[in-house]
């Protein structure tokens, strides 16, 4: 038994070298990128990505464990070495074609690969094509042919394909089974913090370059691959468009220009709270339950009270979204979890960042929850305070420190 747990440790430490390998080739590939960045900040690329490179290994680890497990339990049922062999040699097939895909994709649009390029293809081959006229066709190839080459040799030495099955009774079996399949599962989620992992948990700095790098390929094309496979629909048909559109424009509909000066400087301390649950009718000016948010009612005394201000939507990541980029919410996703996308949205924090200011996010969570962390460090944001600076103590919930 302890000679196939082993067996599952190599195994994984070959795709986490294979990451490493494909990581220092697009770095290398795009060294002109880095030439400014510091070899420790490079190092740090290798470090934030490992736990997507774990997941990823993860997901390569699902067949494997699955036809081992049935292998356990079924006496006549043998794996031959030659099929684990040639499931290795596939995958890393793959993420080497996908390496050298990625390569030329980032070079052409600055973004990593991901599904809207098969997309392209489809919907516009001839475009598509056009836009890869400049790639060096063999200088990829050659890099290809050298991931490829160095994944079998480097497999060859590290993956052990000599399956032995344990002998051990049933109900160790079992217990071991369920054991190695929640493992390889809590793997794949990243661990058992609250939000499971995300392209948030290899972003760690303000240079956008840095954090591609630590992003893992394959596992973030996967991922943009599943988000775009899922059922869209639009729940918020209430009304025939003609008379939803009429309804929308009598909002937007200004007679003349009725701003006014409330500020008696031009540069204020501007802090933006975000609030969940927080309704009118916990307020009592606006017709809530009275003694419910005395403190708010000072505020309002000593400040401008908006009563016409509607929740953007049902969710944190819409929420924030909607305050910092002003972007309407979604129906059925959120733009924040799409890196290409929200790195090209305007933001409040960049504009501050951009008149003199300095921009801090302070969440007492996971700020890798859906996304944040990318969102907020792709802005403009100087520092970035989360559960990690505030002490166990004050980690009264599942969610972080209470507001």
């Amino acid at each position: 038994m302890l000679r196939n747990l082993f067996s599952f440790i190599r195994f994984f430490a070959f795709w986490l070298i294979f990451d490493v390998i494909t990581r220092a080739t697009f770095e290398l590939y795009f060294i002109n990128k880095l030439q400014h960045v510091a070899f420790s900040e490079i190092v740090q690329t290798f470090l934030y990505g490992f736990r997507i490179d774990a997941s990823a290994a993860g997901y390569i680890a699902v067949i494997p464990v699955l036809a081992f497990i049935i292998n356990w339990f079924i006496p006549r049922a043998h794996i031959k070495p030659v099929f684990l062999r040639i499931y290795v040699y596939f995958c890393i097939f793959v993420i080497s074609l996908v390496t050298i895909l990625n390569l030329n994709i980032f070079r052409e649009w600055g973004t990593k690969i991901s599904f809207r390029v098969f997309e392209t293809l489809y919907d516009s081959p001839s475009e598509a094509v056009a836009s890869t006229g400049s790639s060096p066709i063999w200088s990829s190839l050659a890099i290809g042919i050298f991931l490829f080459a160095a994944g079998v040799i480097i497999s060859n030495y590290i993956i052990d394909y000599n399956f032995r099955k344990p002998a051990m009774p049933v109900f160790a079996k079992a217990v071991a089974a369920f054991l190695l399949a929640g493992l390889n599962l809590m793997v794949i989620r990243g661990g058992l913090q609250v939000a499971p992992i995300n392209q948030s948990m290899a972003y760690f700095s303000d240079r956008l370059i840095l954090n591609q790098c630590a992003l893992n390929t394959e596992w973030n094309l996967m991922h943009n691959t599943v988000e775009n496979f899922k059922t869209p629909y639009n729940p918020y048909l209430f009304l025939p468009p003609a008379q939803a559109r009429a309804l929308v424009d009598s909002m937007y509909a200004v007679k003349k220009d009725t701003s006014v000066q409330i500020l008696t400087t031009t540069t204020p301390n501007i802090v933006i709270i975000q609030l969940e649950g927080f309704t009118a009718d916990l307020i009592e000016s606006l017709g809530g339950e009275k003694g419910d948010a005395p403190n708010f009612e000072k505020l309002i005394q000593g400040g401008v009270l908006f009563d016409s201000v509607y929740s953007a939507s049902d969710r944190t990541d819409k929420g924030i979204i909607a305050i910092m980029s002003a972007f309407p919410s979604q129906a059925t996703r959120s733009v924040i979890v799409d890196n290409v996308r929200q790195n090209r949205l305007p933001a409040l924090s960049g504009i501050f960042k951009d008149r003199g200011y300095q921009t801090s996010y302070i969440y007492g969570g996971e700020s890798e929850f859906m996304n944040f962390k990318a969102y907020i460090l792709s802005h403009k944001t100087d520092d970035i305070i989360d559960k990690r600076n505030f002490e166990a103590k004050d980690m009264n919930s599942k969610w972080g420190a209470h507001d």
